[in-house]
This record gives structure tokens, C-alpha cells and sequence, in this order.
């Protein structure tokens, strides 16, 4: 075999009160990642191309998908030489899984390349360890699609997949807000939550699960939308924008679930908006249904706070993770 590609879709992780519990598979914006066997010393050769591909390292120590593809060879012994080709289709650093999604396209395409035959649990192992902290969540939505629960017992990760509801829908919206790094990201979260926040938080991470089970798209929203312990602290630290705050992002929130039973969540550490919205509701001409509203009013108050909108993507959860492409 030549050369093997995969197409990989992007994801949201930390929905709502699920911080590193929850993740979803977008279908768009996804990325496709490729590798070859070439002549030359033993390593990883990154090429990049595509949309975002000026966004991107081309060092392979600092390329999520160059880390995971020296960490396969490692391993497995391979003293092989490897190109390693992204087409980056995800924004980067706007909360999209980006770097995820790179280091699971790289692990399934050489899965494949050398007959490793690698299952999902371990592909997510893999690309994970390559993680900032290794956190699995992006990585697990990226490789399986759905609807992803994270657990770790005794240090064993247990990943749970849930079919996503037909009739959901969602709206990416992508500003113009610089993103700090997920680690400093992490850093203004509180080390310790009032016992209230804990049970409030248990309550709803719950009733989300049982929505999505029972297809209850409207319970999902009324509890997916609120986090009052990371997005509140991230708010108030300017993680989302520093013209707003928790205050502010509560309001929004409220009042696009109260107008138009749109969800509001923050996608990963941000700056991107996800907006949840159910497509039977909104089967009307476009520009003109609740969610189309509930965007406008997104984009308008991010425009009055002085931030450019660079995208809004329509999409929906991915049933499929990552794919190999073939010819």
C-alpha cells in the first residue's frame, strides 16, 4: 500500500457542565490526514496544505499529528521514514479539536500503513497521550463520532459512544477572539466548588444523558446550556473574549433558550459558539428560522463587544469518526 488517507471530523468537547466528560463529533469543518513510506533516515516528515494549513507547525515535535506519528514508530519498532500529510480543514486554537483530530488522523492512517490494526480504544489512547494533559475527549468524539462520555477508572479509560439524535442540529460560530493556550485555559478554573455547584453540576451532566437517550432534545438544552463552574470562571477571566463575562454569557444564554429553544455552550476552551437547535423546529426557509435568529443575535452582540465574526458553519454531530478514504 502506497500511500493511505482518512478523513477526520472535527469536535467539541466540555459541553456544558461535561468539562472533559463530554465531547460531540462535528461532520464540518473536518480534515483528511495521509501517509507514505518514503526514502531517508527514520522519522517524521510533516506537509501541510489546505485552508488553515499557515496556522499549523511544520516541526513534527510541535504538530499533534507529527507527535502521535513518532510515537506509533516508537512503539512498534518501526525504523521507517514517514510523511505525514494534513489537510487542515479546522480552524485552529478556536475550540474545534484541531490538534486532536490531526493526532488521531496520523495514528489511524499508520494503523493502517503498517497493519498495526488498532481498535478505537486504543487509537484514542494513542493520539491522547499526545494531548496537552492527555485529555481524551476530542480525541474520543474525533475517532468514534457521536456523542462521547469520558471516564477514568483506576487510570483506565472507559469511553461510552451515544448515537446522537436524528433531529439535532448545530451552529458553529467562530469569532475573532484570540485563544490562550488550553493550559492557561485551565489554570483560572477553581481547584475546589462549593457542595451546591457539585450537586447542580451532577444534576445536569445527568439529565443531559438521559435527553440525549430518550431523544428529549428539550431537556438536553435546558441542562446543557448552563455550566456555572468552568464557563462561568473562564468568562470572568476573559478566556471568551475580554469584553465578556459570566453575567453577560449567562443572559445570552437564557435568552436564546427562552426565544428560540436554542443551547447555547461554549466549544472547548473557545472562542467558538455552539449552538444547539432542533431541525424539525427549524425546517422553515433559511434566514428565517429561530435558529437563524438565535445566530443573528450571536453575531450581533459579538460585533457590538468589537469582535469580527469569521465563520458560521452548519452542521450536525458526526455518526462517523475517523474514516479511511479509498480510491
Amino acid at each position: 500500500m502506497s500511500e493511505v488517507w482518512c478523513r477526520v471530523p472535527s469536535s467539541s468537547a466540555n459541553l456544558g457542565p461535561g468539562f472533559d466528560v463530554f465531547s460531540m463529533a462535528l461532520k464540518e469543518p473536518s480534515l483528511l490526514v495521509g501517509a507514505r513510506c518514503v526514502d531517508g533516515p527514520a522519522g517524521v516528515e510533516l506537509v501541510v496544505r489546505g485552508r488553515y494549513a499557515d496556522e499549523l507547525s511544520r516541526d513534527p515535535e510541535r504538530n499533534a499529528a507529527g507527535r502521535a506519528a513518532s510515537l506509533v514508530l516508537e512503539r512498534w519498532g518501526l525504523r521507517r521514514a514517514v510523511r505525514i500529510i494534513i489537510d487542515a480543514g479546522i480552524p485552529v486554537r478556536k475550540g474545534l479539536g484541531a490538534s486532536g483530530a490531526e493526532a488521531v488522523g496520523a495514528v489511524v492512517v499508520l494503523s493502517s500503513l503498517f497493519d498495526l490494526n488498532l481498535n478505537p480504544v486504543e487509537v484514542v489512547e494513542l493520539a491522547s497521550s499526545v494531548e496537552p494533559g492527555g485529555h481524551a475527549d476530542n480525541v474520543a468524539a474525533s475517532t468514534l463520532g457521536g456523542i462521547c462520555i469520558i471516564s477514568k477508572l483506576g487510570g483506565k479509560l472507559d469511553v461510552l459512544r451515544l448515537e446522537s439524535p436524528s433531529n439535532l442540529g448545530v451552529a458553529v460560530i467562530v469569532p475573532s477572539i484570540f485563544k490562550p493556550s488550553t493550559g492557561a485555559a485551565r489554570e483560572v478554573i477553581p481547584k475546589s466548588i462549593r457542595m451546591e455547584d457539585h450537586i447542580r453540576s451532577l444534576s445536569q451532566g445527568a439529565m443531559v444523558t438521559a435527553g440525549l437517550l430518550c431523544g428529549d432534545l428539550k431537556r438536553v438544552f435546558r441542562h446543557i446550556s448552563f455550566d456555572h463552574v468552568v464557563e462561568a470562571a473562564r468568562a470572568n477571566a476573559g478566556v471568551y473574549g475580554d469584553a465578556y463575562n459570566w453575567e453577560m454569557l449567562l443572559e445570552e444564554k437564557q435568552t436564546l433558550l427562552d426565544r428560540y429553544n436554542v443551547a447555547l455552550t461554549i466549544s472547548g476552551a473557545g472562542p467558538s459558539r455552539l449552538l444547539w437547535y432542533d431541525v424539525e423546529e427549524n425546517s422553515g426557509k433559511d434566514s428565517c428560522r429561530p435558529i437563524d435568529e438565535a445566530v443573528r443575535l450571536v453575531k450581533e452582540n459579538l460585533e457590538r463587544r468589537g469582535y469580527r465574526v469569521e465563520d458560521v458553519i452548519y452542521t450536525m454531530p458526526a455518526r462517523q469518526g475517523a474514516a479511511l478514504i479509498t480510491s
